[in-house]
């Protein structure tokens, strides 16, 4: 898996992509405080990371590290925990995961880090994760970044000042033909783990490597 992923690294060279986002996956389950990360049955391995950030920047490309938190059929945004005990626990359990991952982006030279990735809900606790962004600026000294889901997320985040770069995931359906002759802007982000079957199918989606493989040469 991870030679098909270095292969396909190369090949999106030869379509002019100059930035990729590595995404390291820490675990929990709706109702649950406690991110799992490290250890056995982990997606992505710290290693694995490092091999693909020093080819990366090889190839003259920049990389952004941006560990996610995997839901099972969820998302990050609809972790909530209204009682107050249990969500500092969630907080101080996702500080362990973001510690670790800044110290990562410090190991594989990240050209950016990102501090979190969509907590729609999670987000709304202010002071939390002002807490988080100077534990990362501690670790790690380049430019940092939320990315916050498009919608109520972003336009009510109250803590952007506290990064140097707005994150916005949109999701939108992309059009039939991705031609960027006068229509489109001239970048395409496309997951790296989309060039991976075994990968695409631990995560549950419709669709193999050859679907965006297809898009990618139109």
């Amino acid at each position: 898996a991870a030679q098909d992923a270095l292969k396909l690294l190369a090949e999106l060279k030869n379509y002019g992509v100059n930035s990729i986002a590595i995404v390291p996956y820490g675990f929990t389950r709706m109702g649950d405080p406690e991110v799992r990360f490290g250890g056995r049955g982990v997606w992505e391995r710290d290693e694995a990371v490092e091999m693909m950030a020093a080819e990366a920047h090889r190839l003259g490309m920049k990389v952004l590290l941006k560990p996610q938190i995997w839901v099972g059929r969820s998302f990050p945004g609809e972790l909530d925990f209204p009682d107050p005990g249990e969500r500092a626990k969630w907080f101080a359990s996702y500080r362990l995961f973001l510690e670790h991952q800044a110290r990562l982006a410090v190991k594989i030279r990240a050209d950016m880090f990102c501090v979190g990735v969509e907590f729609a809900k999670l987000s709304r606790h202010e002071a939390e994760w002002r807490d988080l962004i100077r534990l990362a600026r501690t670790i790690y000294k380049g430019p940092l970044v939320y990315a916050a889901i498009q919608g109520p997320e972003f336009e009510n985040l109250k803590f952007w000042d506290a990064v140097d770069y707005i994150g916005l995931n949109n999701y939108y359906p992309l059009p039939d033909h991705l031609s960027t002759a006068g229509k489109l802007c001239r970048y395409l982000h496309i997951p790296l783990q989309n060039g991976d079957d075994t990968i695409l199918e631990a995560m549950h989606r419709p669709y193999t490597s050859r679907f965006y493989g297809d898009l990618i040469d139109k």
